[in-house]
């Protein structure tokens, strides 16, 4: 009986059959790996077609940024080069770009800079005294009169200005609010001024090193003193009547109704119980 041979069609056949499965064979193993590209300020459609092509997962978050415009990537959880596989979760921060109701709430205009007044001087002068409109001694402004002085200030507060100190500004220090006032250093706060003031036993002075250590942001004395810093001192003539002014000055911007408690005794009890009362309609102090 004669063996059958294969012709050589066949055998070509044959042999381009395993070279194809030993091509399929190297790619298989010598697959590239998939490296992960840098998305970062680029738009979102861009990180969407490359997970769509490469079958992975994308996790997308929202967040206000100064620097990346509006539906671009701010940040990306892998980095650059970093080795993909399949399904592997992308987590993207996409800007919203600028929330201007931050600046708004903060009295800072749409360029994020922060408003100025700067004085050079204030006379005691009525604005009808002066020769230029507005309560202006110069003509560029930084000289006002005493009573635009008080003007500007009405101002301030009343649209919710904070005033900081020029060197705060210079040195990059434009968060510093002042928090409670208080004479007594026992009891402050981080934020807090403290006002040291003279009594018939103690003089407040002594504590303002004190005071600052615990969190107290400056300091209102009649004289600077040498074991602080010279640059949290507010050096006044008198600090019992800066106490009282500052009182009178926040007392005049409250436009509510005015209680008056009086007596040789039981104010505070009186007062405590108008306070419980009050606090069922709102907050209270």
């Amino acid at each position: 009986m004669k063996k059958r041979r294969l012709n050589k069609n066949a055998w070509l056949l044959i042999s381009f059959l395993l070279l194809i499965i030993i091509v399929l064979i190297i790619l298989i193993f010598n697959k590239a790996d998939l490296l992960m590209p840098n998305f970062v300020n680029k738009e979102l459609k861009e990180i969407e077609e490359f997970c769509k092509l490469n079958e992975c997962k994308l996790n997308i978050n929202y967040e206000y940024d100064l620097n990346i415009q509006e539906n671009k990537i701010i940040s990306q959880s892998l980095k650059e080069n970093e080795k993909l596989k399949k399904n592997t979760t992308i987590k993207v921060v996409i800007s919203k770009g600028i929330n201007y109701q931050i600046y708004k709430d903060n009295n800072v205009n749409e360029l994020g800079r922060v408003p100025i007044m700067m004085y050079h001087g204030i006379e005691n002068k009525k604005d009808e005294d002066t020769k230029y409109i507005g309560g202006n001694i110069d003509k560029d402004g930084y000289q006002r009169t005493a009573e635009s002085f008080r003007r500007d200030l009405e101002f301030y507060y009343e649209n919710d200005y904070r005033m900081i100190r020029l060197k705060d500004y210079v040195d990059g220090i434009i968060d510093v609010e002042i928090g409670n006032i208080t004479t007594d250093s026992r009891k402050i706060k981080k934020g807090d001024l403290f006002i040291a003031v003279k009594g018939e036993k103690f003089d407040g002075h002594s504590f303002v090193k004190q005071a600052l250590e615990q969190g107290a942001e400056l300091a209102i004395v009649d004289h600077l003193l040498e074991n602080v810093p010279e640059n949290r001192q507010i050096v006044v003539r008198d600090t019992l009547q800066a106490y009282g002014k500052i009182g009178a000055y926040n007392r005049s911007m409250f436009k509510g109704v005015v209680i008056g408690l009086t007596g040789s005794a039981g104010k505070t009890t009186t007062k405590e119980e108008i306070k419980f009362a009050l606090s069922q309609f709102g907050k209270v102090y």
